[in-house]
């Protein structure tokens, strides 16, 4: 279970699963950074599939967001998805927990 205001950040080659943080709280996306080499689709979901934003990109091409505060907001107690459809990739990202 998550603290309100923890902090979570990294680096993954694969697609990045942000637990659910408990009863009244929630995942807020703050930025995130990405590049692939192959043509795909960047989401972010909730564990339903729903896609809470959805950027497609071409090969080799990077892309970078920063949400505004308070950031996407993922749905109570409910895990928060980053994805990435195809090739190799690294996701940079930063969420907090309110």
């Amino acid at each position: 279970m998550a603290n309100i205001g923890d902090l979570s950040s990294g680096t993954s080659a694969a697609q990045v699963t942000l637990a659910a943080p408990g009863a009244g709280m929630r995942w807020y996306l703050l930025d995130v950074s990405m590049k692939s080499d192959t043509a795909c689709d960047f989401t972010v979901q909730s564990p339903a599939s729903t896609n809470k934003f959805k950027h497609s990109l071409s090969a080799n091409e990077g892309y970078e967001k920063t949400w505004a505060k308070p950031g996407l907001a993922g749905g109570e107690n409910e895990a928060l998805i980053i994805n990435v459809s195809a090739g190799t990739y690294n996701i940079n990202y930063q969420a907090v927990v309110r």
